[in-house]
Order: C-alpha cells, then sequence, then structure tokens
C-alpha cells in the first residue's frame, strides 16, 4: 500500500527540519581551529616550539578541505606561518580522523590522521576553548 500525497509531504517537511537542525549543531562544532605541538607556556599563552594549525571552515569557499599549517611564536608576534601547509581533501587518508577530532574534540584521533601508530593513553591534550 502505498502512502497518500500528504503522507509524504508531511514525511519529506519532518527530514527537512532533521537535516536543517542536524545541519546547524554540526556547523557549529566544525567553526573552530585547533592548534597542537609538543610545548606551550600557560602563562604567556605562547608556544615555545613550532605548532600546527588545523582549520576547517565550512562557510569557506573550500567548505570540503582541511588546511593544516605549521606556525610558530617569535618575540611579540604570534602565528608566523612557517611556510609549511596542505590541504586534506575527503578522499586522502587520515581525513575522517581530522573530522571525528575536530567534532568530539578528542585530539587523540590525530595519531591516527598522521598515521602512526602510537597508543592512545600516550597522547596528552589540554583542550582550551577561546
Amino acid at each position: 500500500m502505498l502512502p497518500s500525497e500528504s503522507e509524504v509531504r508531511e514525511a519529506i517537511e519532518v527530514a527537512e527540519l532533521f537535516i536543517n537542525a542536524t545541519q546547524n549543531i554540526i556547523l557549529n562544532k566544525f567553526s573552530n581551529d585547533c592548534y597542537f605541538g609538543n610545548r606551550y607556556n600557560e602563562k604567556t599563552g605562547k608556544w615555545i616550539t613550532p605548532y600546527l594549525e588545523i582549520s576547517f571552515n565550512p562557510f569557506s569557499k573550500d567548505n570540503n578541505k582541511i588546511n593544516i599549517s605549521s606556525k610558530e611564536d617569535k618575540e611579540n608576534v604570534s602565528g608566523l606561518d612557517t611556510g609549511n601547509s596542505i590541504k586534506l581533501q575527503t578522499i586522502d587518508d587520515g581525513y575522517i580522523y581530522f573530522i571525528k577530532s575536530l567534532i568530539t574534540q578528542d585530539f587523540s584521533y590525530l595519531v591516527k590522521a598522521f598515521g602512526d601508530k602510537v597508543d592512545k593513553k600516550y597522547v596528552n591534550y589540554t583542550f582550551k576553548p577561546y
């Protein structure tokens, strides 16, 4: 038995509401960058060694790419670009692990994203919202 036209319209409206609501939640979670490196001074807010900036901005023209840039802090200038960067696309290895890290804020997935086989218990990080 086929559903009536009104039942189909209602089902489509419910699906559209769900998609729109879910999309807004995901977009809000994705609109942040994250930074990681080996040494960070909590008191000064400066990185002691070069660090990586992982940026996924769904509002940009290249909304399905993840940008990874190497940065460093020197003297009174923060976030200097070292000239090393890559752009990950959906077909690249590790892409899904970056997405999972950005959604769940479980950055131990970054080890898998880079293809290293390090036990999760050895990955230490501090999440610091801005």
